[in-house]
């Protein structure tokens, strides 16, 4: 019915205009510094987000859940700290020369 419709657009219009929100503003911070640091960036909001959750809404994260925490970081410095593969540079070079 018509007011399912109007309960389902009032839920998740909101949740839409933040992706929207987001979106934009990855294009804009990729306008101003480099994809590396901000894939650094987008990758450690896991974390930032867990210490958010546990200051402003007063709950605890368990030991377990720190300890992934702080293996998924050491992987992301880990990934974004090792060179690039130059093959892989060079196959990108590749698609984008102009002919």
């Amino acid at each position: 019915t018509s007011v399912q419709i109007w309960r389902l657009l009032q839920i998740y219009c909101p949740i839409a205009m933040v992706y929207c929100a987001y979106n934009n503003l990855m294009v804009v911070n990729l306008r101003h510094i480099d994809p590396t640091t901000y894939l650094v960036l987008s990758s450690s909001r896991l974390l930032m987000t867990a210490f958010a959750w546990q200051w402003m809404f007063g709950k605890h994260i368990q030991l377990t859940q720190w300890i992934s925490l702080v293996f998924l970081t050491i992987g992301i410095l880990i990934k974004d700290a090792t060179p690039q593969n130059e093959a892989a540079t060079d196959i990108m070079a590749d698609f984008t020369k102009q002919p």
